[in-house]
């Protein structure tokens, strides 16, 4: 999906509206969060790289293909600004993530990307590391569940709301 030059959600006086596949990938990204620091700390950086690794490729190449499923007729404009928004704050995300393992490539995409994720500043060296938000994860782990056995629940509010 390709977010240049189209709203990505940062004029907060629009609405905006949430997929499960959206709410589902904010709670996927808890996961590597958590696990980022526990390879620092244990000095496993090949830990580290391979979990940016296998967010990337098994989780939001998923939800990059999700997004593109429809034509944009077919979806109206809150779900598409919604799922812009987290496609672009996810990669945000990732880039500061891989950033202690990748600086030069993950600096260099992050001065394109942050104006769109609505973060200000000269370098993604100066920005805070992501850290695990346990309330989203609760959003993407029931969302799995959900999945897995099958039913057809709604989420908690709590991750309706986002």
């Amino acid at each position: 999906m390709n977010c240049d030059g189209k709203d990505v959600g940062l004029d907060e006086s629009l609405p905006l509206e949430f997929s499960a596949a959206d709410r589902w990938m904010i709670g996927e990204l808890q996961k590597p969060k958590r696990r980022m620091s526990t390879h620092f700390a244990d000095y496993r950086f090949d830990m580290a790289a391979r979990a940016v690794y296998e967010l990337v490729w098994k989780h939001l190449l998923r939800l990059v293909r999700g997004a593109g499923q429809g034509t944009d007729e077919q979806r109206h404009e809150a779900q598409q600004r919604g799922t812009r928004r987290t496609l672009v704050r996810v990669l945000e995300t990732i880039l500061r993530l891989a950033h202690p393992i990748i600086p030069f490539i993950t600096e260099e995409l992050w001065q394109s990307v942050a104006p769109m994720a609505a973060k200000s500043g000269d370098s993604i060296m100066l920005q805070a590391y992501p850290k695990a938000d346990s309330k989203q994860d609760r959003c993407g782990r029931h969302r799995t569940d959900r999945t897995a056995a099958g039913t057809r629940h709604r989420p908690p509010a709590a991750c309706a709301a986002r």
